[in-house]
């Protein structure tokens, strides 16, 4: 009787996780700073090296960056967590302060708009915290970049809110770089991989409709060599 208790149990605690760290979770009010170890990943990662870094959600976590890009001399590390929201990049930035990369490059926001408490004050303000961020790390180049839409049936209301997100993330980087010129680069990525009424390009999504296929990741790498030369 105890090992079948003990075995729910386990059942249970699995569940629990896994919907927790689905990437867009829908009815959901629980972030995922609330539950995640951000203390613990940044002790686990520290000793990582990485000239140009990624950091963002899932689909940063998804897209193998160091089969992509192969600078000369320099290494390429990821650092993607699936289920991420702005502020929780914010909080994992902290790892910056041992690695001390070149370049960040910057992908988040998708989950932030598919929480019931979303509110755009909340996601502008974590933005902008973000940004505050990196500057006082002294990271030399930040490319920000726009959050692209989804194609899954049940979420395109969803891009609604990121095309409102994406007007948000070009106006701070523009304020933030008459403040301080030459950190922060804007790549409107979403421009490239998003149909007219602002969804994801089929071709380029995953069957979820909400991470990029193949097509789509060696699309956005095609596309980021062409603005950070050195990463070719």
């Amino acid at each position: 009787m105890i090992d079948m208790k003990k075995l729910i149990l386990c059942s249970l605690v699995f569940i629990l996780l896994f919907s927790l760290f689905s990437c867009v979770p829908e009815g959901n009010k629980i972030h995922p700073d609330t539950y995640f170890d951000y203390q613990g990943w940044i002790d686990e990662n520290k000793e990582k090296e990485g000239d140009f870094v990624f950091m963002g959600d899932s689909r940063v976590a998804l897209f193998d960056c160091n089969a992509y890009f192969h600078p000369k001399d320099k290494t390429v590390l990821g650092l993607g967590v699936g289920g991420e929201v702005v502020r929780g990049v914010r909080k994992r930035l902290d790892v910056l302060e041992d690695i001390k990369p070149e370049s960040l490059f910057i992908a988040v926001g998708g989950n932030d708009v598919s929480y019931d408490d979303f509110s755009y004050e909340t996601f502008e303000d974590d933005y902008r915290m973000l940004l505050d961020r990196i500057i006082e790390l002294k990271v030399k180049r930040a490319y920000i970049q726009t959050i692209t839409g989804l194609s899954n049936p049940k979420l395109l209301h969803l891009n609604r809110k990121i095309a409102l997100c994406n007007t948000i993330i070009e106006g701070l980087v523009s304020e933030y770089n008459s403040k301080h010129p030459g950190i922060f680069i804007f790549l409107d990525i979403a421009s490239e991989m998003n149909e007219s009424d602002g969804s994801g390009i089929k071709e380029y999504m995953a069957d979820d409709g909400v991470h990029f296929s193949e097509k789509g990741n060696d699309f956005w790498a095609e596309y980021l060599k062409t603005k950070c030369i050195e990463l070719n």
